[in-house]
Parts: C-alpha cells; sequence; structure tokens
C-alpha cells in the first residue's frame, strides 16, 4: 500500500472513531456499502441478498476482533501527542499500522468480493467498467489543471480536514501549507496511467470470471497490488508522502495549546 493511501487510511480510522463514529457507522454500514455497490453496477436480487449476509458477517468479525485494536491504536496515538512524540518516524509507523487495518480488512471482504464479481452477467460488467469512466475523466482534468489550482486545492482539503480534529489554523499554520501544496511533486498523469493500466487488466480478468479458479488467482493479484508498475509514480509518492510527514510535525509543533486539546479529546 503506497504512503500517501497509509496516511489517508489513518486519517479516516481516527476520523471513523471519533465521537459518535462508531455506532453511526455500525448502523448504517451496510445501507452505504449497498449504496456504493449499487451507484457502479445495479445488482439483482439474488445478489443484493447474498451482499447483505456477507456484510453482516464481516461486521460482526470487525466490530468483535478489530475495534479493539482500534482502541489500543488511538490510545498510543494519544499518548504520542501527549508526551510531545510526534515525528516523521511515529507518524510513520502510525500511518503503516493503519494500512495493516486496512489490508486484514480488504483480506477478510476479499472472498466476497470475488464471488459478486464472478456473479455479474455481461450486462453488469459493462456497466460496472463504464462506471470507472467518471473517474477517469476527474483524473484527467486534474491532469490538466494548473500547479496553481492544484495547490490551492489541496490546502483547502487539507486545512478542512484538520479543522474537524484541530479546530481553526493560525495564520502561521496556513502559510505551512501553501509551502507544502507548493513541494509536492504532480502525480496525477502518472496516476491516470497507472489506473487505466489495473482497469484493462481488471476488465481482462471479469472476462474469465467463469473460470473460476483463473479468475480467482487474477483478481487476488489485481487486489493484493502494492505499488504501482510505475517506478516514477513511486519516487514521487514517497516523496510527496516524507513531505506531508514532515509537515505535520511542523504544524503540530507550531499548535497552540487550544489546538493540542481539543486533538486530544477527539
Amino acid at each position: 500500500m503506497n504512503g500517501a493511501r497509509r496516511l489517508l487510511l489513518l486519517l479516516l480510522l481516527v476520523g471513523l472513531l471519533a465521537g459518535c463514529g462508531v455506532k453511526t457507522a455500525y448502523n448504517n454500514a451496510d445501507w452505504l456499502a449497498m449504496r456504493w455497490i449499487n451507484d457502479r453496477v445495479s445488482l439483482t436480487a439474488e445478489q443484493e441478498r447474498a451482499v447483505e449476509a456477507a456484510l453482516d458477517q464481516h461486521l460482526a468479525w470487525h466490530c468483535a476482533s478489530e475495534l479493539p485494536a482500534y482502541a489500543d491504536f488511538l490510545q498510543e496515538v494519544k499518548s504520542d501527542i501527549a508526551r510531545n512524540r510526534i515525528t516523521p518516524a511515529t507518524l510513520d509507523a502510525h500511518g503503516n499500522r493503519a494500512g495493516e487495518f486496512a489490508q486484514r480488512l480488504l483480506a477478510r471482504a476479499r472472498p466476497s468480493l470475488i464471488d459478486l464479481l464472478a456473479s455479474l452477467n455481461d450486462q453488469q460488467v459493462d456497466e460496472l467498467i463504464e462506471s470507472f469512466e467518471e473517474r477517469n475523466r476527474e483524473m484527467a482534468e486534474e491532469a490538466e489543471r494548473s500547479r496553481e489550482d492544484l495547490q490551492r486545492e489541496r490546502v483547502l482539503g487539507m486545512e478542512k480536514g484538520m479543522r474537524r480534529f484541530t479546530g481553526r489554523l493560525t495564520r502561521e499554520q496556513r502559510e505551512r501549507l501553501q509551502s507544502w501544496a507548493a513541494e509536492l511533486e504532480p502525480t496525477a498523469s502518472l496516476a491516470l496511467q497507472h489506473r487505466l493500466e489495473w482497469q484493462e487488466r481488471f476488465a481482462e480478468a471479469l472476462a474469465i470470471r467463469h473460470q473460476r479458479p483463473a479468475f480467482e488467482a487474477a483478481m487476488t493479484e489485481l487486489l493484493n497490488a502494492d505499488n504501482s508498475d510505475s517506478r516514477a509514480l513511486d519516487t514521487r509518492r514517497s516523496a510527496n508522502r516524507a513531505r506531508t510527514l514532515q509537515t505535520f510535525v511542523e504544524l503540530h509543533r507550531i499548535s497552540p495549546e487550544r489546538q493540542v486539546k481539543r486533538l486530544q479529546s477527539r
């Protein structure tokens, strides 16, 4: 799993578990998952029943087996904040652990996902592939945007995410975010190229979905892919991750006491 995804997963997990996040997520996870799937492919009644049954099993497992580990994880993060042990190394470790949580969840859900994909008819396959095109167009538009526009959007997005945990940012912090956004290497074109190549292999795998052993092997490989096939993309992502980790450390270092207290509370 690449560094950027690990960082995002760390934020996602903290966000999910903050406040009433757990209750909200578990009360609505099946509905949210079904809505996400149906936005991409129209399922038959039989397929929906199978997905709902699988979701119930995965949620029961997750609640019993994973949430205690999440609680320990959040306690460690809180302890590092309280003891001012926020360094690139500690953030890296927390990001890696968040990635491990996600990998365990993916490993648990993978058989059900493969079962669903294997059950699709030709029309559903075409619909699923077509649903990818909207995101492809968005990524193509992003690749064509000016560097200034992308920097501005990154700053706004990061500031919005941080405000949820720390409250309003200081002028010094916003200026540091501006520097961070300007330092990031562009990845949109390379990421789109990687996505299209992965999508092509995904479509090839779906074409043999009725040959179960071969399909399962192909799909497992696709879903297990850690890094891209592009050394240039992986290099840029790694550099961006290092810059982002360092920026988080600097932002925390200049955080006023009100932000630190709010972060610990969240």
